[in-house]
């Protein structure tokens, strides 16, 4: 999606993108034990309404590839 012509999905694709680039650096600094449980629980529950967000958005601009991403989600831990 992040390398699409059609610019409503490379806007969906970049934004996912970037989000996933957040989550996975601040996993690692828990991992690192530089973060608490807690902060990550946090920001889990802000990134989750965020990458929400952004496939809301793209389900309404681009369709199918939002809805694939938001069905599977429901099997994600919470």
């Amino acid at each position: 999606m992040a390398e699409s012509k059609h610019e409503a999905s490379r806007l969906v694709g970049e934004s996912l993108l970037a989000s996933s680039k957040v989550i996975f650096e601040n996993w690692n600094r828990f991992k690192e034990g530089r973060m608490k449980h807690s902060t990550l629980q946090h920001k889990s529950k802000v990134w989750e309404r965020e990458v929400d967000a952004v496939l809301e958005k793209g389900n309404n601009d681009v369709g199918g590839t939002c809805r694939h991403i938001w069905r599977r989600s429901e099997a994600l831990p919470q």
